[in-house]
């Protein structure tokens, strides 16, 4: 059984009715947790440093920087989702 990921809808909603109305507009786009994770993994490949590319081999630490880009964005979408926020 898996668990549903909570996306955080469109990173760039439309404002149409279905996005199917709008021309040559192929399909809704980007969640927000992948628009997020993107900038949040820039990030994390911005500031890793000569010792972790010497500690890690480059799947680990293609996979490390992933996992803690989505960890980001899905830290960010549970507090903008609490209650008053």
């Amino acid at each position: 059984m898996s668990t549903l990921i909570n996306e955080g809808g469109p990173a760039f909603p439309i404002n149409a009715k279905d996005w199917r109305d709008i021309p040559n507009h192929p399909a809704p786009g980007m969640s927000l947790r992948a628009y997020i994770a993107t900038k949040a993994m820039q990030a994390l490949i911005n500031t890793t440093t000569q010792a972790d590319v010497a500690k890690y081999n480059g799947a680990e630490l293609r996979e490390a920087t992933a996992r803690g880009a989505c960890a980001f964005a899905d830290a960010l979408i549970a507090e903008l989702g609490k209650e008053g926020k």
